[in-house]
Parts: structure tokens; C-alpha cells; sequence
């Protein structure tokens, strides 16, 4: 956009902010700034028409400041001089270049920094000045060519000057979208290499606990790879309920990948170091309960803990029936300590072991242990049988008791002291 002044016009500053205002409105109505060449038409007391025309004036850097303006009309003063000077050497009439000169030296740099003020306030933005030039009334076209502009010399600064594009103001649509899609892309890249560095680090975790249980020998070592394990599983299966934590959530997610193939190692170790083992102990159990004589103290003072280890052993064989808190209490109380392994160690960390596999059990019945027919009725006769036994006795006793009382009649207090001075 040009804007055209007369010296008189520069000179009122009212006129000045009123038409930077205006022009302020039209680039905000319209939606773009409006890159702004204030030139000045100026007087001459004598026409000059035969004077070669040319760019006066200086283009302005973005971002124009006072200083700017006053350095570069500063630069204009000794070329406009010398300039000036040859035109007259020609034709004493052409002082236009000479008196421009001396106008900017005495008053002109003042008195354009003053004017140009309201440029640098609220409208830089919009009204962004891209130089500053100078001229005299440049004839009109031939009326046959009203539809011709012609390419006068002194237009090629503003001309030069139109390489520099108008930029979008305010937030339009088109750029709040643009901005929004960055920023979500932004946040998406971040999330992602956020995900990438979590789940690399657990994956990485996870394969030095499976070495660790794959190579370590039995003992210390290979519980606590276990253990992990075990908590690790059941870190991803919560997850796998409840959700994964938002830092996981940026398309890579390994949750159920890692579940896949953890399964597997989980369950050879923990037939390995946990349920085998076990099974074993509970077995053994049972068959010295069965072993004992049918008149063996032992055998009655056993039955009541044999009762739970046996229930135990059917809960293995049938996980649909597990009850997973009765079930890692007696596996737990069954083997208090294990040989090869510190006893303080052992205590610590398999009753979560035991939760944990009695908790998962109801869900896999392929983990089912088999089941020794033989060994399981024996057991349960004995226990029968030793339950027919107390209920025999009870019944003893409860006889007895009747027959006393029916033998014997009910005493009053006085016949139960006698002559027993009760003061």
C-alpha cells in the first residue's frame, strides 16, 4: 500500500494518526497486514518536467524502528547533495534532489521520525512500513491510454520492495487448525519416544530377569528372579484390566505382547521352583498320615492338619474350585523353608509367590496339577475314620454324663456346705 502526502499533510500529526488509524481498521478488516510506503509529493515553485525521474527515497528493513528511519534518511543527505548538484550543472531549474537535501538536513529527519511515530505503536504489525520516498508530481498519462500504467523510474523502490509478503493477522481458522496440528503433533512425538524409552526399559528389565531364571543356579538367585517375575506379571495383568499409564498409550504399547510371552516362562518356573515342589510336600504329607497306625496318637493329632493339606491338594487338581486365600495360606504354612535357600528369604517372598499363583489359578485351568486317585482315598478314609472315632467319643461322653446325672440328684447349696460355718 502507498500513501501519498503532501509536505503540508506530513507536517499534521492529527492527519497522520487519524490516517494510520483508518488504515490500521481496513488491514484488520481485512484479515492482512499492509506493508506501508509513505510518499511524500513534493512542491517546486517551477515546473520540471524535462528532470529525469528516478527512485527517491530509502526501503526500510522489517521491523523498522526510529533509529532506523533516522540513519537511513541520515545515508540519503550527501548522495541527494551530489546528485542534486549535477542536475543543476545542467539545468538550474532541476533543484528538486538539492532542495530534498537540504529539507532533510535542516528539519526533514525530525520532523518524519514525529510523523511516522503512530507506525510503531499498536499498527507495526499490521501496517508494517517498507519505505519511505520522495517525489515530485509525476505527469499523467496520455487520455488515450487510461488503461496503461507506465512503468515510471521513480516507482522501482516501492516495485523492488513487493518481494516482501503480507502476513496473516489475528487467529483464523485455517491457522488455529494449523497450530492445533502441530502441537498434537508435537505432543504426539513427544509421547511416542516417551513410550519407545518406558517400554524399551521394561523390556530390557524383563529379559535380564529371564536370564537371570534361565541360568542362575538354584538357591537365592533364582527366587528372586522369580519373584520379579511374578511381579512384573502381575504389574502387565493389572494393566491389562485397568488400562496402561498414559505415557504407554502412544501406539507403543508392548502390555499384551509382553503378557503373551511371559505366560509361558512364568508357569515352567513356577511348576520348577514352586508348585512341584509343593505337590511333593503335600503328597508326602498325606501318605505318612496314611502310614501311621490306626491306634497311632500322632494319627489323630495329624488328621486336623491333614484335612487342610488334602483340601489343598484337591484345589490343585480342580482349579475351578480354589479358594486362592485358603489355598496360598496352606501352601505357605505346608513348607516354611526349603533347602539351598536363606530361610529369611524364603519367608519373605513366597507368601506373594503363593497369592499370587492361587489368585491366577481359577482363570488357567490348564494348570492343573493330576491328581493320585489312590493317594487321595486312602486319605480321605483315614481322615473319615478318624472323624467317626471323635464323634464316637463324643458320643462316649455324653453318655456318661447323662448316667451321672441320673444316678446322682440335683443338690441344693445347703446340703453341698453342710455344717460349714459360712460367716
Amino acid at each position: 500500500m502507498i500513501w501519498a502526502l503532501t509536505p503540508a499533510q506530513s507536517k499534521e500529526q492529527q492527519i497522520l494518526s487519524h490516517g494510520v488509524t483508518r488504515l490500521g481498521e481496513l488491514a484488520t478488516k481485512l484479515g492482512w497486514s499492509l506493508p506501508l510506503h509513505v510518499w511524500q509529493v513534493c512542491d517546486s515553485q517551477w515546473p520540471q518536467p524535462m528532470r529525469p525521474t528516478q527512485a527517491v527515497g530509502c526501503a526500510l528493513p522489517e521491523k523498522t524502528t526510529a533509529q532506523a528511519i533516522d540513519d537511513a534518511l541520515q545515508t540519503l543527505i550527501q548522495p541527494l547533495r551530489q546528485e542534486g548538484w549535477a542536475e543543476v550543472s545542467k539545468d538550474f531549474k532541476h533543484d528538486f534532489l538539492l532542495r530534498l537535501s537540504r529539507d532533510l538536513q535542516v528539519e526533514g529527519i525530525a520532523r518524519w521520525r514525529q510523523a511516522l511515530a503512530p507506525l510503531f505503536g499498536m499498527y507495526a504489525r499490521s501496517l508494517p512500513l517498507r519505505g519511505l520516498w520522495f517525489s515530485l508530481p509525476l505527469p499523467s498519462g496520455e487520455k488515450s491510454n487510461n488503461h496503461h500504467w507506465p512503468h515510471e523510474p521513480a516507482w522501482a523502490g516501492v516495485l523492488d520492495g513487493q518481494r516482501r509478503r503480507s502476513r496473516r493477522l489475528g487467529w483464523p481458522a485455517t491457522r488455529v487448525a494449523y497450530r492445533l496440528a502441530l502441537g498434537l503433533a508435537l505432543v504426539w512425538g513427544v509421547g511416542m519416544l516417551l513410550s519407545f524409552t518406558s517400554n524399551r526399559t521394561q523390556i530390557a528389565h524383563l529379559q535380564n530377569t529371564l536370564a537371570t531364571l534361565q541360568t542362575a543356579e538354584q538357591g537365592d538367585p533364582q527366587l528372586r528372579a522369580f519373584s520379579e517375575l511374578t511381579r512384573e506379571l502381575d504389574r502387565l495383568d493389572y494393566r491389562a484390566a485397568h488400562g496402561t499409564p498414559w505415557y504407554q498409550r502412544f501406539g507403543l504399547n508392548q502390555n499384551d505382547a509382553l503378557l503373551e510371552a511371559l505366560w509361558p516362562r512364568y508357569v515352567e518356573a513356577n511348576q520348577r521352583l514352586l508348585r512341584d515342589p509343593a505337590a511333593a510336600n503335600l503328597q508326602a504329607a498325606l501318605n505318612r498320615l496314611i502310614k501311621l497306625p490306626a491306634d497311632s496318637p500322632l494319627r489323630s493329632k495329624l488328621s486336623a492338619q491333614a484335612y487342610d493339606q488334602l483340601k489343598a491338594y484337591l484345589m490343585l487338581t480342580r482349579p475351578d474350585k480354589v479358594d486362592s486365600a485358603f489355598l496360598a495360606k496352606t501352601l505357605s504354612e505346608t513348607e516354611t523353608e526349603r533347602d539351598g535357600i536363606s530361610p529369611g528369604l524364603w519367608q519373605a517372598l513366597t507368601p506373594e509367590l503363593w497369592k499370587f499363583y492361587a489368585e491366577q489359578l481359577p482363570a488357567h485351568p490348564e494348570w492343573r496339577l493330576e491328581a493320585d486317585p489312590k493317594l487321595v482315598a486312602q486319605a480321605r478314609q483315614v481322615l473319615l475314620s478318624q472323624l467317626g472315632q471323635r464323634n464316637a467319643e463324643a458320643s462316649l461322653y455324653e453318655k456318661v454324663l447323662a448316667d451321672a446325672a441320673n444316678q446322682a440328684p440335683a443338690l441344693r447349696l445347703a446340703q453341698m456346705v453342710g455344717d460349714t460355718d459360712a460367716s
